[in-house]
């Protein structure tokens, strides 16, 4: 484990205490405030590696539902990173009621996405409205 690594894995938990903390306190927009990144911009020297570990680290705490704290996550620390990120949410039909779905872009490519998941959910929500300029010192993050 290198120090990037403790640094991911501090900043998840952080996120996790936030997003329980918050998540029936207020608006989505009031939650998504909680993870807007403060300071410069702390590259990150693997950030494939830090989507990775988010996504195993909180796969283990949630279980299957565990799109939106993952999401909230990888924005903060993506966008702390000085990454293009976007947070999505979207909704499909699914037997006879409604999924829901929580992911990130960077670029306008999904992060650690089997597909992309506006194939698959009607949009809702995008956070930043628009896109955002900016790119990472290694180029896009990839699943």
């Amino acid at each position: 484990m290198c120090v990037e690594d403790v640094r991911v894995f501090a900043a998840t938990v952080a996120g996790v205490v936030t997003y329980e903390a918050r998540k029936r306190a207020g608006s989505f927009p009031a939650l998504l405030s909680r993870f807007e990144p403060s300071g410069r911009p702390r590259p990150l020297a693997h950030p494939e590696r830090a989507v990775r570990l988010v996504t195993g680290l909180l796969r283990r705490l949630y279980g299957r539902r565990y799109c939106l704290p993952r999401s909230l996550v990888l924005y903060r620390l993506l966008r702390g990173a000085g990454a293009p990120v976007r947070l999505h949410t979207g909704v499909r039909s699914l037997g006879g009621g409604l999924d829901g779905h929580a992911w990130v872009s960077v670029g306008g490519i999904a992060v650690g996405e089997p597909s992309d998941p506006a194939d698959l959910f009607a949009l809702t929500f995008s956070h930043p409205a628009s896109p955002v300029p900016g790119s990472l010192a290694h180029g896009p993050v990839h699943p």
